[in-house]
């Protein structure tokens, strides 16, 4: 596949939606459910941990946040733990 191929798959999936976004996550195995937990265009989450109680813990460029089990099988609000120098 040529470049001026390539850039025009590119520009047909933006146009079309087909780009990945925010709202185009999908789960390929029907024997498991896909939930997003949070969104939010102005975070960049960078890295995740959960511990054994199944607290969430998410690291972004300039924040570390808490997402903590609800012992529904979903999560609180998103909780900031600690805030980080811009681009950490």
């Amino acid at each position: 596949m040529g470049f001026r191929d390539l850039f025009i798959c590119i520009v047909l999936l933006a146009s079309c939606g087909g780009a990945l976004g925010q709202n185009s996550y999908r789960c390929v195995d029907d024997g498991l459910n896909l939930d997003v937990v949070h969104s939010d265009p102005e975070a960049f989450y960078i890295s995740m941990d959960m511990d054994p109680r199944g607290n969430l813990y998410v690291g972004g460029r300039d924040a570390v946040y808490l997402f903590e089990a609800d012992g529904e099988g979903g999560f609180k609000a998103r909780r900031t733990i600690t805030m980080l120098p811009q681009h950490t």
